[in-house]
């Protein structure tokens, strides 16, 4: 599908999201100053109100804090907050795996097969963030676990932003890939030991390279 098909299916608010929120994660707004809605309004020839939606739904995703006060201004993290999200995704991830391999389907690993190809042609972070997030789904798929599945989501909006950045200070990276086809492999092979114990090298890498981003 074209990416003018693709465009047809979006209102005028969802992409003004998008162009937001890769406006945030590429740094295009200083971090300590306020976001101005209705310099934002003039530049996307929109209503202010839509704008302030907009905000609304990005705050909601940890991208941008609103104060009745200061207004709406780019959220930042701290790399305690960092460790602790990493900690969670830890103890979460490692128990779906581990329960998901022995009820796993073959058409799942089959289509995280393909997801891997996929991310090692997309040279966008919006494109690559969504891939990452459909393979691991397709990991822990056998696990039947759709409330833990949200908490998950919830934990990885949070970090959302520096997985967008990490990708894009690393997009010629190969290393990324070989370790997802690694981890696919040990998944392939039912050896749930070997996959849960590369899943928490990952976890611990990535937990670590995100936190050189954080200032």
């Amino acid at each position: 599908m074209s990416l003018q098909s693709l465009l047809q299916f979006k209102t005028l608010t969802e992409l003004v999201l998008e162009n937001l929120r890769e406006k945030i994660v590429s740094g295009g707004f200083p971090l300590n100053e306020r976001i101005k809605q209705d310099t934002l309004a003039n530049e996307f020839k929109v209503s202010v109100n839509t704008i302030r939606g907009v905000l609304q739904t990005l705050q909601g995703e940890g991208l941008v804090t609103i104060d009745k006060n200061k207004g709406a201004m780019i959220s930042q993290i701290s790399k305690t907050q960092i460790n602790e999200i990493f900690s969670l995704k830890l103890l979460i991830e490692t128990e779906l795996l581990e329960d998901s391999l022995p009820h796993i389907s073959g058409e799942k690993l089959t289509e995280a097969k393909d997801i891997i190809n996929q991310l090692c042609l997309t040279t966008s972070a919006s494109n690559w963030c969504e891939l990452n997030s459909r393979y691991y789904h397709c990991l822990y798929s056998g696990a039947q676990r759709p409330q833990t599945q949200e908490i998950l989501k919830v934990l990885s909006s949070k970090i959302e932003p520096y997985r967008r950045l990490h990708f894009m200070k690393n997009i010629d990276s190969k290393q990324t890939y070989a370790g997802l086809s690694n981890l696919l492999e040990q998944c392939l092979q039912k050896k749930t030991s070997k996959a849960v114990n590369l899943l928490k090298q990952h976890i611990n890498s990535y937990r670590d390279e995100i936190s050189t981003i954080v200032s």
